[in-house]
């Protein structure tokens, strides 16, 4: 009885291992189907979605399915086809007529293309993504699909939508994209790698095989009949049933399987079945195997009997003692304790446990005693890399800390900066310790960074992630389960004394360079506490103030020796306005910066003075220069125009249709250079200060009345419309009537030279207090990283803009125009968008009826 006993209760062991696998084995297999499904939707998702591809002149995803336009469909199929490398990629228009069908050639072998097929709408899934339909699990489905039927071949799809935005911010579907596996190549390769199970079937709803690995040459011996599959359901509507599975068993080949079958759920839904077989070899050979085994088991059992007695008090009670002692000792704070029972048995293996637990203990313990002495990210670096060989000898670390948005890359001796390995969101979720050969998407996005990492630790603190560790170690069997939680320890410790060494290096950084800006640096430095009164400053300022440091302290910004220079102008070509003084003999320039608070509040101004007496010297001599030459250059310019402009009206006799054509080139280029002279010679008036304003309360009709006359013929030579809406009523404007000829004419020319058709319309009205002058062209339109720097002097527009034109000037006009308007209290602006023209506007003080009687007005020099 005893040996039968020893049998069953080792062949039910088996029982019970085998019934597990299979769980195990049907478990993961359904995780291997949600896997290939998820990972197919991540590729398919930004397929669908995707934007232009300039590079590769691939239109987005969106905007070729709205167009219909089959030539960039197959592109963007074929980059998805080749990028994500699925079986099958299958586009379909709206009416769900497919336009694109790209398959591996085996997939086509047993599946001839479906282009210009709408048999594929019919199917209720395709349907559902074509009419916008959407479930508690969002617009994308997935499903198993059969192609042809002599015989049918099915496939494992997914399918998405490709919606397109609609100017008014809505979206349309405009087609559907969908990838394809065969269920063969799934069950082939996709789940033997997940469930180790001998035979993978996938059967359809009425119990027939769709796919089998290894295929059963003698039949499909996996079918269900419909009392197994309503048997199966009722085992699913039970919710007071321990299982959810159906057992069976076959013989294949003279071996005896036990097969599970489960339900086929793809995307939470009722797809099928399938099942997965397991070999009860050792279950049914337990019975012949052990017949001798147990009489021997049975005679050997009596006798151990009789001495395990005499035994088990000798080898238990002495080394418990021990044990306990240890355990106290360590519970004292005692971490040297160790205990030395040796026995190999449960006590021996406790104490081994015992004391590699102490072990671990203490060299924590100590690892934050060294990690807190260290003030450098390599120093810490260095006390990690030696806690962690100790549990994985063969490691080498590598950190990547974000400061600040900026991710930098530390060796113990090395330090460089990085781009992003992950998103915030992203590395805040990092589990505690990561296997990368488990997570195939942080091993994607550390490939490059960190090729040879086998673990990640991220860095927290405060319940903040500051970056990551990254272990790398050549050994195969390392069991990163089981060093998780000192791993997840010493990641804490080493967040923490990082931490604390990176606050570090910043105080000493600001501290060397605050330094650094008082003792080196070449320009003069005062700063002014909240009152006003010089409270430091540097031997540059007290050199360029004519006064020892010492006795500038307590001064006010009034009580220094500088003095305005009047008339001062913006550098010529710099761009920018810049005021200067007088200190004795230096020029000064100043620039002033508030000093802040943590919370924001002033709490004085620091002051850079740059002597820039050398560079103002040589911007005159350099401005009198470009002047002389221009005066020089537009008197023979003139010259030739007016000669041109002769032959062209032939007063020299009649010309030839290409010497015609000659003359106007002639005519043309020398207007433009006359053009850019004359703007040069304005530019250098200007920074003269010899261009004086005399404003004058104007009406806005006849300014723009005088611009536009002499810019109307030069406009209409383009075929292009030239509109005036400019109402007789608008206040008058203070300007003077010569410079904001100049102002408008530079617009209207600017307009005139980047429209091509169209027209230019001069439009005026009335704001609150000021009065806005548009002009409106129709042209390419600018994009906005040109209008940020389109009144910026010799800028233009870029090609990008559309901004291309024959007539392109040096880039003066706009410069010109915005600073004579700004020296009537005025200002110029933009507005466009790419393809759709451009507004200038010229924005500038109405002059009431108190200040129209009172004259209030005086000469302005432009500077």
């Amino acid at each position: 009885m005893l040996g039968i006993g020893v049998t069953w209760l080792t062949a039910n062991s088996l029982q019970k291992q085998l019934d597990q696998k299979l769980q195990t084995s049907a478990t993961n297999t359904g995780l291997g189907l949600e896997s290939l499904e998820s990972r197919l939707l991540d590729n398919l998702r930004p397929v669908v979605s995707a934007g232009p591809n300039i590079t590769d002149n691939i239109s987005s995803t969106a905007d070729a399915f709205a167009a219909r336009d089959l030539d960039q469909i197959q592109k963007i199929a074929l980059t998805a086809f080749s990028y994500y490398n699925p079986s099958r990629v299958i586009a379909f228009d709206l009416n769900g007529v497919v336009v694109v069908d790209i398959a591996r050639p085996e997939v086509l072998e047993r599946s001839s293309s479906v282009v210009g097929s709408s048999d594929l709408a019919k199917v209720q899934i395709v349907q559902a993504v074509l009419t916008g339909e959407q479930d508690q699990y969002g617009d994308k489905y997935a499903s198993l699909l059969e192609f042809g039927t002599d015989p049918p071949y099915t496939m494992f799809f997914v399918i998405a939508p490709v919606k397109y935005v609609t100017p008014s911010g809505g979206e349309r579907i405009v087609g559907a994209i969908m990838y394809a596996e065969p269920l063969d190549s799934v069950v082939q390769n996709e789940l033997p790698p997940r469930n180790n199970a001998t035979i993978t079937s996938i059967l359809d709803g009425a119990g027939n095989v769709l796919a089998s690995y290894p295929p059963n040459t003698d039949g499909n011996d996996l079918t269900l009949d419909e009392q197994q599959i309503s048997a199966l359901r009722a085992l699913q509507q039970d919710p007071e049933s321990d299982t959810k599975t159906l057992v069976d068993s076959v013989t294949r080949d003279g071996i005896a399987f036990q097969v599970m079958y489960s339900p086929l759920r793809i995307r939470r839904n009722l797809d099928g079945y399938f099942a997965v077989a397991l070999p009860r070899s050792d279950i049914d050979n337990v019975w012949i195997n052990t017949r001798l085994a147990v009489g021997v088991f049975i005679i050997g059992a009596l006798s151990l009997i009789i001495w395990t007695g005499l035994q088990v008090t000798r080898s238990i009670t002495t080394p418990l003692g021990q044990l306990v002692t240890t355990a106290l000792r360590i519970k004292s704070g005692d971490l040297e304790g160790r205990s030395f029972v040796t026995s190999e048995n449960e006590l021996g293996t406790l104490a081994g446990v015992l004391n590699d637990m102490t072990d671990r203990l203490l060299d924590l313990y100590r690892t934050s005693r060294r990690l807190g002495s260290e003030l450098s990210i390599g120093g810490v670096l260095q006390q990690t890399t030696a806690a962690v060989t100790r549990l994985v000898p063969d490691a080498q670390l590598n950190a990547m800390i974000v400061t600040n948005g900026q991710w930098k890359h530390y060796t113990v001796d090395t330090e460089t900066e990085i781009h992003d390995p992950f998103s915030p969101a992203t590395l805040q979720s990092l589990p505690s310790v990561v296997d990368i050969q488990q997570d195939e998407a942080i091993r994607y996005a550390l490939a490059e960074l960190a090729p040879n990492a086998r673990i990640v630790l991220p860095l927290r603190t405060q319940q903040q992630s500051i970056g990551i560790l990254t272990v790398a170690s050549a050994t195969n069997q390392l069991n990163v389960q089981a060093l998780s939680e000192p791993l997840s320890a010493v990641a804490s410790m080493t967040a923490t004394a990082m931490q604390n060494a990176n606050l570090y290096s910043t105080v000493q950084d600001e501290a060397v360079r605050k330094q650094a800006i008082l003792q080196s640096i070449a320009d003069g430095v005062v700063v002014f506490d909240s009152d006003g009164k010089i409270m430091l400053t540097n031997s540059a300022a007290a050199t360029m103030l004519n006064t020892p440091a010492p006795e500038l302290v307590g001064r006010t910004f009034e009580e220094l020796q500088l003095t305005p220079i009047q008339g001062s102008a913006e550098i010529f070509a710099s761009g920018s306005t810049t005021t200067f003084y007088h200190s004795g003999e230096r020029i000064l320039s100043l620039s002033a910066a508030p000093v802040e608070s943590q919370d924001g509040r002033s709490s004085g101004e620091v002051l850079v003075l740059h002597d820039v007496t050398s560079e103002r010297e040589m911007d005159r001599a350099k401005t009198d220069f470009i002047a002389t030459i221009s005066h020089e250059l537009r008197t023979p310019l003139t010259s030739i125009c007016g000669y041109a402009d002769l032959l062209l009206r032939g007063f020299a006799g009649d010309l030839t249709d290409e010497q015609l054509d000659f003359m106007r080139t002639i005519r043309q280029q020398g207007q433009t250079m006359v053009d850019v002279l004359q703007n040069v010679i304005i530019i250098a008036s200007i920074e003269a200060g010899t261009m004086t304003a005399m404003p004058q309360p104007q009406p806005v009709f006849a300014l723009v009345d005088q611009a536009v006359g002499a810019t109307r013929k030069s406009i209409e030579s383009k075929n292009l419309e030239l509109n005036v809406d400019v109402p007789l009523d608008l206040p008058y404007i203070n300007v003077d009537r010569d410079h904001f000829k100049i102002i408008l004419v530079q617009l209207l020319d600017n307009a005139r030279r980047y429209t091509q058709q169209g027209s230019i319309t001069v439009r005026a009205a009335k704001h609150n207090d000021q009065v806005r002058i548009d002009v409106i062209d129709t042209g390419q339109g600018i994009a906005i990283n040109d209008q940020q720097r389109l009144f910026t002097r010799f800028q233009r527009g870029g090609e990008q803009s559309g901004l291309t034109s024959k007539e392109r000037g040096v880039g003066l006009g706009l410069a010109i125009a915005r600073q004579l308007t700004e020296g009537f209290s005025g200002r110029i602006a933009v507005t466009s968008d790419v393809g759709a023209g451009s507004t200038f506007s010229i924005i500038l003080p109405a002059v009431s009826d108190q200040q129209l009687q009172s004259q209030e007005y005086g000469v302005v020099t432009t500077a």
